[in-house]
């Protein structure tokens, strides 16, 4: 997936300066038309788990968030586990939310971010 439909994202893993890379594409066929984002993650950036979605704006600036936020909003957030350096998630439909990407350590504590039309980040700040 990261090959056919990736644009920037390559076989291999991210750079030590990316913490993940993401592509995303519809699904067109006509029972299910879903939008898929794929999150392949730097084997380097101790992110255990990737959330899409946000329930209050956020710009570049620096903010706070952990996996005990997103808990708390369910109905605004999908998560998911890294499994061999991968997430995916399958969405209804294409949203900017679903371009507003975090991923979290072990303890809960958010450490890369890509805010939608922006570049993967670390948030070590």
């Amino acid at each position: 997936m990261f090959y056919e439909f990736g644009g920037q994202a390559e076989r291999k893993f991210p750079d030590q300066d990316l913490p993940f890379q993401a592509v995303g594409f519809e699904n067109n066929v006509k029972e299910d038309d879903s939008y898929v984002v794929g999150v392949k993650v730097n084997l380097n950036s101790h992110i255990v788990s990737v959330s899409l979605g946000y329930h209050k704006k956020i710009y570049n600036e620096p903010y706070e968030i952990s996996m005990k936020d997103i808990e708390a909003h369910p109905d605004k957030y999908l998560v998911e586990e890294v499994k061999d350096g991968y997430a995916l998630f399958v969405m209804d439909e294409y949203t900017q939310e679903g371009w507003t990407i975090r991923g979290f350590d072990k303890e809960g504590n958010m450490v890369a971010d890509k805010l939608f039309s922006a570049e993967p980040r670390y948030t070590n700040w």
